[in-house]
């Protein structure tokens, strides 16, 4: 919460009301959605002396919960809606990249064992992409490289920053369009911060590296099942067009990637 606390109030005079209101509104929302009512009213007495707002004020402009058996019936719904937008080998990308965010002294065994191609879903694999560069730098010191483990976002969008505007070719148009690369990559990494909140909190170190273990290798498996889909697709086409040549090379390659996944099977 502390990190949500810096992020929201950053850039904001909590002596302008119009200010204090916007950065209210955020928290209170983030505050709903913690299940323990102590640490609940912790943070919102966190909130009502950082405002200097009472907290039953605070309190009141909370956004209501919304009843179990409404939740049941319509929000459920909602929620699945939203699941279904991801591919399952999308939602295993997020979920592996929302351990290595909130945890990223996992960094050198998690990328040893995930390439960017192991990766699904275009910000996903971006993001992994971009922490990889970062992490991996070589103009990095130990000492620096240390203090990367930390991952704080700020400086890493900073860096970031620096390192897609300094690339050369760019425009006016290549500079906005990085601008919104940033927005969308710093966003993408909040989110992933409250996803491994709700799947991971409170998990000892142990646990961790076990769902980092199953995630990897179910990554690995996605990988190939969507390559032999391919291979599948190319083998019809091929059949059709009577390409004899092209017919044993996607056997073959279909072949080695059954191999490869029963190995994992293992």
């Amino acid at each position: 919460m502390e990190y949500y606390f810096e992020i929201v109030f950053k850039g904001l005079n909590v002596n302008n009301i119009d200010d204090k209101r916007k950065a209210a509104g955020k928290i209170l929302s983030i505050i709903q959605a913690i299940k323990n009512p102590i640490e609940s009213a912790h943070w919102l007495k966190v909130l009502s002396e950082k405002i200097l707002v009472d907290e039953s004020v605070l309190k009141e402009a909370m956004p209501a919960k919304v009843p179990e058996t409404v939740n049941n019936a319509v929000s459920n719904r909602t929620i699945q809606v939203k699941q279904e937008e991801l591919s399952q080998a999308e939602r295993i990308s997020e979920l592996f990249l929302s351990l290595l965010v909130k945890n990223f002294h996992f960094i050198d065994s998690m990328q040893a064992n995930v390439s960017v191609e192991h990766i699904f879903g275009a910000k996903n694999k971006a993001l992994y992409k971009n922490l990889l560069f970062y992490y991996n730098n070589p103009k990095l010191s130990s000492e620096q490289k240390k203090a990367i483990l930390a991952l704080d976002f700020n400086t890493f969008i900073s860096w970031l920053e620096e390192y897609l505007l300094n690339k050369p070719n760019n425009n006016e148009q290549s500079t906005v369009i990085i601008k919104q690369q940033l927005e969308d990559q710093l966003n993408h990494l909040n989110r992933l911060v409250l996803l491994a909140d709700k799947e991971y909190e409170g998990q000892e170190i142990d646990d961790l590296q076990s769902e980092i273990n199953k995630l990897i290798l179910s990554l690995k498996k996605e990988s190939i099942q969507i390559r032999k889909k391919e291979l599948e697709n190319l083998i019809s086409q091929a059949e059709k067009n009577n390409n004899e040549d092209d017919l044993d090379l996607y056997f073959q390659k279909l072949k080695q990637l059954t191999d490869e996944y029963n190995i994992l099977n293992k």
